[in-house]
């Protein structure tokens, strides 16, 4: 079988906060992130209770950034082109990931 990730590759899951609004009719909403932890550059996402179409949309808008160094960046891809609901608590389910990479992985290195 050949090997689909890179050595350097680690996965993130974390969860919106309960105060949000999509929480309290989803009761769990996170993102599972793969990402580089040599560049922080995110390879890979999918997003709990979501359809297909809007994975790859959003996985579209977010991969290929540094979930360090662009953080700002993808939440204004997500405020500007993923006009839904639950907007709010996806993108504090990246900032939360962003969080704990840079307080796990990056004091690591």
């Amino acid at each position: 079988m050949k090997k689909q990730w890179q050595s350097n590759s680690c996965i993130w899951i974390c969860l919106a906060s309960q105060r949000d609004t999509a929480f309290e009719t989803q009761k769990s909403i996170g993102c599972i992130l793969v990402v580089n932890k040599d560049t922080t550059v995110i390879e890979k996402a999918t997003f709990t209770f979501i359809k297909d179409l809007t994975n790859n949309f959003i996985f579209s808008l977010i991969t290929g950034y540094s979930l360090v160094d662009d953080i700002d960046k993808i939440i204004n891809e997500m405020e500007t082109r993923f006009l839904v609901p639950p907007q709010k608590a996806i993108a504090q389910s990246i900032i939360s990931a962003k969080n704990f990479f840079a307080e796990y992985v990056l004091q690591e290195n």
